[in-house]
């Protein structure tokens, strides 16, 4: 195999190129953008122990530990087949010297560069690997039996090692840590002991505000010879006690249910929601609306009523989503309203709005874990 020094004119193997031109005849070409993009792979991190060998085979090593922990993926089978018949990948990372044998590991970022002649890939593949070299390195997986935890109502990393230690016995309170904490899942790592393994559990924020509801007591503006205004605002507030990034691993959006009401002196009442924006009571059934969790902001207007004329009345009514810091949002609604009259008739301006929001539920995405 081949181990390059990182030097100025790599810059030509690094991009091997990413199309393909298959000859059908002399008058047509076709272009084929089919190779695999190796920097889109994500390959979690994995602990290798060079107890017994050298500096010399770090290289084998490391690619024999790619292989062995992503078994499942079939890229990275191919990958590893090329890689064992000599084809002549370029390894950058790899450290030049061992670690101490007393459970200090090296951390190195090991990339792998496709030879020229494997085509059929393009990009960088890159993942971290702990090299250990210890005698007796126990794995993780052996003490760390029982991986399912059982629920949490808002869980805290206290309360995830809390479980994994109540669970499995044979394990010791700093003899692990977490890492790529979600509300699904955790990575187990540790210092003393080889390898990775995975802990799962249930969550209940996203019910946490199941049976909730929130209104305001209807707010009114009478207006003459002059604007008046008023808003009111009503939200339900999340504690997010593992952080924005751990929930939106599990997590796109929220799902709620609202229904609104609307008056002015011109044209009367008016009962809201998205299914009879110009209903009668006994059809202002709650609707169901989402709101992206992803964004620092999102608001969504659902119920807007403006009249013109000599006078006017206005009505804004929004959905709202807003994350407070990266510990906390709250969601909600807000409502403005506002009406004008003129002196030039003895007519007032009134307006009036309420709402009702209930049923918040946090809902994940296809595919998230």
């Amino acid at each position: 195999m081949i181990i390059l020094p990182i030097l100025g004119s790599l810059s030509l193997v690094v991009s091997p190129a990413t199309t393909v031109f298959t000859n059908i005849n002399t008058n047509k070409i076709t272009v084929q953008n089919s190779a695999q993009d190796l920097s889109k792979l994500e390959i979690e991190s994995f602990d290798v122990n060079m107890y017994g060998f050298g500096v010399k085979d770090f290289e084998e090593k490391i690619i024999d530990g790619l292989f062995e922990n992503n078994k499942d993926n079939e890229i990275i089978k191919k990958i590893y087949m090329s890689y064992i018949r000599g084809a002549d990948w370029i390894i950058r990372g790899l450290p030049s010297y061992m670690p101490d044998k007393d459970h200090s590991f090296i951390e190195a970022n090991i990339k792998m560069i496709p030879p020229f002649s494997l085509t059929e890939y393009s990009g960088i593949l890159t993942f971290k690997v702990r090299i250990f070299n210890d005698f007796n390195f126990e794995p993780l997986s052996e003490l760390i039996i029982n991986r399912h935890l059982g629920s949490f109502r808002n869980p805290t990393e206290e309360q995830i090692e809390a479980a994994i230690l109540e669970k499995n016995s044979e394990i010791k309170k700093g003899d692990f840590y977490l890492e790529d904490l979600g509300y699904r899942n955790a990575k187990v790592h540790s210092l003393k002991y080889s390898g990775v393994v995975t802990v799962y559990y249930y969550n209940g924020i996203e019910k946490m505000h199941e049976k909730t509801t929130i209104t305001n007591k209807e707010i009114l503006v009478e207006a003459y010879n002059s604007t008046q205004k008023k808003s009111v605002s009503q939200f339900v507030t999340y504690d997010v006690h593992l952080g924005k990034e751990a929930l939106l691993k599990s997590y796109n959006e929220v799902s709620l249910w609202w229904k609104g009401f609307t008056w002015n002196n011109a044209n009367g009442n008016r009962w809201h929601n998205q299914e009879h924006p110009s209903g009668k009571k006994d059809e202002a059934l709650y609707t169901r609306i989402t709101l992206d969790l992803k964004s620092t902001t999102t608001k969504v207007s659902i119920m807007d009523r403006v009249y013109t004329g000599t006078n006017w009345t206005k009505v804004y009514g929004r959905a709202v989503l807003v994350w407070i810091n990266n510990y906390r949002f709250r969601v909600g609604y807000e409502i403005d309203i506002s009406a004008y009259a003129t002196a030039w008739n003895a007519q007032w301006a009134r307006t009036s709005a309420s709402m009702h929001m209930t049923t918040f539920t946090l809902k994940p995405e296809y595919g998230l874990g």
